[in-house]
């Protein structure tokens, strides 16, 4: 098993439950949930986050691995595994219990978003030593790892991912706010 960068998961339940929330739409079935608009959203969002990660494993694989374990090179097996359980397998769990809890009581995926978010502050401050700096695992040991928040092997496509995903997230609000318009005069809404 690959021991990974364990923030990813929580976050990517945390989009899950913030496009299942985003959904308006009742849904009967899993078909219906699949192919929803802001499932596919989400899974759009999702894609540009996991580039920016793919992009740290093969940039800076020890401060992925929190530098707990020493792995310089990702098989296709090891990334295969990566996408589908630690990635896209948490963004569907996400949005299925932000779906379910919301047919449950409204509002109740507020708390699958409140709950995913506490994790993920919780799992950063826990590993923060970790987090806050970018290197290899000789670096972290040594103290000369560069620091996350400055020039790193990672901060170009990290920085370009924050900056497409604040304006997809823009995007998305913005759809979201004209659809919810369009079904409160009773037309519907385009994709």
């Amino acid at each position: 098993m690959i021991l990974t960068f364990i923030i990813d998961p929580p976050t990517l339940l945390l989009f899950g439950g913030i496009f299942a929330r985003l959904n308006t739409t009742r849904l009967s079935g899993n078909a219906d949930l699949i192919a929803s608009r802001w499932f596919f959203r989400g899974i759009v969002f999702t894609t540009v986050f996991v580039g920016a990660a793919l992009w740290s494993y093969a940039r800076s694989p020890d401060w992925m691995w929190m530098y707990f374990t020493e792995k310089g090179r990702l098989s296709l097996l090891d990334i295969l595994y990566l996408l589908i359980f630690l990635y896209y397998i948490p963004y569907v769990l996400g949005y299925i219990l932000g779906i379910w809890a919301e047919q449950k009581k409204k509002n109740l995926s507020l708390l699958v978003i409140g709950v995913a978010a506490f994790f993920n502050v919780y799992i950063i401050a826990a590993t923060f030593s970790r987090y806050r700096v970018v290197g290899t695992v000789e670096e972290f040991r040594t103290g000369t790892a560069a620091s996350l928040f400055g020039p790193n092997p990672v901060s170009l496509p990290m920085n370009m991912a924050s900056i497409a995903l604040v304006l997809l997230g823009v995007y998305y609000i913005v759809r979201f706010v004209q659809e919810r318009r369009a079904e409160s005069r009773g037309l519907t809404a385009g994709s």
